[in-house]
Parts: C-alpha cells; sequence; structure tokens
C-alpha cells in the first residue's frame, strides 16, 4: 500500500468521522433551549419537522435561534426560507460563507440573500418569453396566461403574478411558484417530463374577488392561483399564491365560480387540451361498459357502481332496481325511465339525462341532477334524501315530494315550494321562487336573488315561515 493510499484512507476516515460528528452535534443548540425552558417541547417538535434535512435536522438551531428572537415567530416564512436555501445550497448556488446557514443573523438576511440571488439572473427579453406564453382569457375580472417555456414561467412570475414580498420594501416582487424561480430544474421536472400544463390565475375585479371571499374556504391568498392539467388524464389541480394546495373538492368550487367570467367559455374550453382530453373520455367509457358488464353479472364488489362518462344512453331494459349507489355523472344516458328504485346515491351531474322514471322514483341516498339541461320534469312520485337540481330547466317540484336533508335549486325556473316539506338546508339561491307554503319546515334556508326575498323583508319572511329557524336574504 503507497503511502498516497494511506493519505486517501486517512482523508475518508476524517470525512466519516466528521459526518458522525455532525449528526452526533445535531440540534444540540436547540435542545439546550429546551433545556433552559426558551423553547417549548412542541415549538421543537414543529421545528424538527419544518427541517428539509430530516434526521439530519441540519438547519434546527439556527431555526431555534430565530424563533426565540421573534415575539411572533411566523413558522410558514421560517419553512418557506429554509427549504429554498436548502435547495439553493445543494446546487452551490451561493458563493463562499454565504452557503453557511449560521452566516445570516436574521430570517430577514436570509430571505433578502434569497431574493437577491433570484433577482441576480440575466432574464430573457420581453419580446422572446411574450412569444412563449398564452394569454388564454384576459378581461376586466380575471387573467388567464399559460407559459410555454421556463423563460416565460420566471417573467410571469416577477411580473403579472408576483406574489412575495422583499423584506425592506413590503412590496411583492416575485412568485413562490418553484416553476418561476431562477433554476430551470422544477420547469423541466413538472413540464417537460411529467408532461404538464400550467396557467397561471389572478383574479382582477372586485366583484369577482367578493364572490370568491364569500366563501370561508377562500382566503386573500386564493385569488391568484397556479392551475395544473396533469399530463396523463387531464386532471386539473391547483396550488394558491402561498405555494399551498388547494383541495379538488374546493378547486371544484373554484372553477365553478370562475366559470361564469370566462368570456363564454367552459372550463374544459379554457384548461384541458382537447386531444388529450378525448382520448381520457375515452378510457372512462371503457371503464363504464366494463363495470356494467360486471355489476349485470354480479361480479362488482364496489359500493358504488362508477358509470360516470359512459357512452351508452340507455340501461338494459330489465333493470327496475340499482342495489347501490351509482355515479352517471357526464355521461350521454339519456332515460332512466324503468328505474323505480336506487339503493344508494344517483349521481347524473351534467349528463345528458332528459326522463326519469315519470310515475314513482324511491332513491335511499341523494339525487344530483345539477347542470343536466335536457331534463325538464321530475316523477310525480318522489322519495330521497337530498335533491339538487341546481342549474336544470326544471320547473315545479312534485307534489308528493319527501326530502328529508338537502334541497337545492339554485338558478332554476321553480316558483312555487310544494307543502310538507321538512328538511335541513335549503338552497333555493337565483331561483324564480316566489312563494313558500306557511307549513315549510327548515334549520337554514337561504333565499338570496329571488322574488320572494325582493318581495318581502326579514321579518315578513319570519313571520310567514314560523318553522324555519335561519333565513339568508
Amino acid at each position: 500500500m503507497t503511502s498516497k493510499d494511506l493519505l486517501l484512507i486517512n482523508e475518508r476516515y476524517h470525512q466519516v468521522y466528521m459526518q458522525k460528528r455532525v449528526l452526533n452535534e445535531s440540534a444540540q443548540l436547540a435542545k439546550q433551549l429546551v433545556a433552559n425552558g426558551k423553547l417549548s417541547n412542541e415549538d421543537f417538535a414543529k421545528l424538527k419537522n419544518a427541517d428539509p434535512t430530516k434526521e439530519k435536522v441540519k438547519y434546527v438551531d439556527w431555526m431555534a435561534t430565530q424563533w426565540i428572537k421573534q415575539p411572533q415567530p411566523d413558522l410558514q416564512a421560517l419553512t418557506d426560507a429554509i427549504k429554498q436555501f436548502d435547495g439553493f445550497s445543494k446546487t452551490n448556488r451561493f458563493a463562499g460563507a454565504a452557503n453557511d446557514i449560521q452566516s445570516y443573523k436574521s430570517l430577514e438576511a436570509l430571505t433578502a440573500a434569497i431574493h437577491q440571488l433570484q433577482q441576480s439572473e440575466d432574464h430573457a427579453s420581453s419580446k422572446q418569453s411574450k412569444n412563449d406564453y398564452d394569454v388564454v382569457v384576459n378581461n376586466e375580472d380575471i387573467l388567464i396566461i399559460a407559459p410555454k417555456t421556463h423563460a416565460a414561467s420566471r417573467k410571469l412570475g416577477l411580473t403579472e403574478f408576483k406574489y412575495r414580498k422583499c423584506p425592506k420594501t413590503g412590496l411583492p416582487t416575485d412568485s413562490k411558484w418553484c416553476i418561476t424561480f431562477k433554476s430551470h430544474r422544477h420547469w423541466d421536472n413538472y413540464v417537460r417530463d411529467e408532461r404538464n400544463s400550467f396557467y397561471f390565475t389572478r383574479i382582477k375585479s372586485g366583484r369577482l374577488k367578493n364572490l370568491l371571499l364569500e366563501h370561508k374556504k377562500f382566503n386573500a391568498e386564493d385569488l391568484m392561483v397556479a392551475i395544473i392539467v396533469e399530463g396523463q388524464y387531464g386532471e386539473i389541480s391547483a396550488v394558491n399564491a402561498e405555494d399551498a394546495d388547494i383541495q379538488h373538492q374546493d378547486l371544484m368550487e373554484y372553477l365553478k365560480i370562475i366559470e361564469p367570467f370566462l368570456d363564454g367559455k367552459s372550463i374544459k374550453d379554457v384548461f384541458v387540451d382537447k386531444k388529450l382530453y378525448a382520448g381520457h373520455l375515452k378510457s372512462l367509457s371503457k371503464i363504464a361498459d366494463q363495470n356494467l358488464k360486471k355489476w349485470m353479472a354480479g361480479e362488482y364488489t364496489g359500493d358504488e357502481l362508477n358509470l360516470s362518462h359512459a357512452a351508452f344512453t340507455l340501461l338494459p331494459d330489465n333493470i327496475r332496481t340499482i342495489d347501490r349507489s351509482v355515479d352517471l355523472s357526464e355521461s350521454e344516458i339519456h332515460s332512466l325511465q324503468n328505474i323505480v328504485k336506487v339503493e344508494g346515491k344517483l349521481k347524473l351531474w351534467r349528463s345528458k339525462i332528459a326522463a326519469l322514471n315519470p310515475t314513482k322514483l324511491m332513491v335511499q341516498g341523494a339525487i344530483d341532477l345539477g347542470e343536466c339541461k335536457n331534463i325538464t320534469s321530475l316523477p310525480r312520485t318522489l322519495h330521497c334524501k337530498s335533491l339538487s337540481i341546481d342549474k336544470t330547466q326544471i320547473t315545479s317540484l312534485p307534489t308528493d315530494l319527501h326530502v328529508s336533508l338537502v334541497l337545492s335549486l339554485v338558478y332554476t325556473p321553480i316558483k312555487t315550494i310544494p307543502p310538507g316539506l321538512k328538511i335541513n338546508i335549503g338552497w333555493f339561491k337565483g331561483s324564480q321562487v316566489e312563494t313558500i307554503p306557511r307549513d315549510f319546515a327548515c334549520t337554514s334556508l337561504d333565499v338570496r336573488d329571488t322574488p320572494f326575498a325582493r318581495k318581502y323583508s326579514l321579518l315578513q319572511m319570519r313571520e310567514m315561515l314560523p318553522n324555519v329557524v335561519r333565513i339568508r336574504n
């Protein structure tokens, strides 16, 4: 063995020794702060969880030092800064001492350094980046832009969609979305490799902002979102300006609210690649066919029969009862005249349904006919837990209607509520309801933007409807 080999072994031993020493000494300062009562065990656990190096807890000591300095520590700001620093540090973006977290004496100093590094890039020219994005919608209410290159994404994050504030000036200077960062690594991963598409969306008008903020689930950071159309099937997800995920149910509500402001375009027109979506629909239609065959053969095991996006227009004539919930949302089904009973929920949202059983239908769960444009009437006798006919052309409710939980008539031409109804929630907003019988019973009733609300004061409504607990007008 040569002296050179011995030198290499000794150097490697020293490196391993130092690594073990660092691991053994990790978070010693933070632990001491806990022992001295300056940092609670709960806060220590939060900081360890926020450290992107996980079990190495490389940054916990520095984070703990900053934490106890602040009268009202901001965990999110601290986490964001550390994650960004760690990412830049791994790629050696900081030079010399700046690559050592201990060189920053405050959170403000760290965020300022990160901001300066992000701003240091020589950006593509305005003309070049402008050719690399599509302005999908731009009116007085909303702006939606789809970047096609990293340069365009970066520029948009510094201009139209800047949100993060500079520590010194307090003014927004850039975006928190990682595909707008100087490094193109995130863009390459999400767009080039995974074939995702991004739609940067910003709410502009006061009226649309108010519509969104009326919902308790949406806040100021939701007025600017990045909508992601996933590459394989065109599924939609989103993050808000804080780069926090928007839950799927909330996103669907968000899209419903903004859809009337898209210059006459539908959500699919704006956000979905038509060729990609056509392939997705074909796949879903095939799944629906397979599921129906399995169910008919007694081989389907799921609690809900998934027939969404089905291409068939009718069910077999011999089917009278469906022994579980069934989802026919966005399907081509146009008649269920033979069905008399569904032992679960009946989902027909945005389907082509035009006719249900004209005489009698019993559904043990909820019926969702929302946005079904072809249906104009309901069975004469209808029993279900909840009924939604939002945005349909149904003109009247059955006299023999039994609903126990929710009755939703949002933006329908319904004028009269039948007698004897006792429900939990009534959503009549935007409907043409003008008459509600005195025996109508409800825990919470929303009659905003109806002839009934325009005709009567809240005091008059309370006198007319003694069995309604809360009224929103």
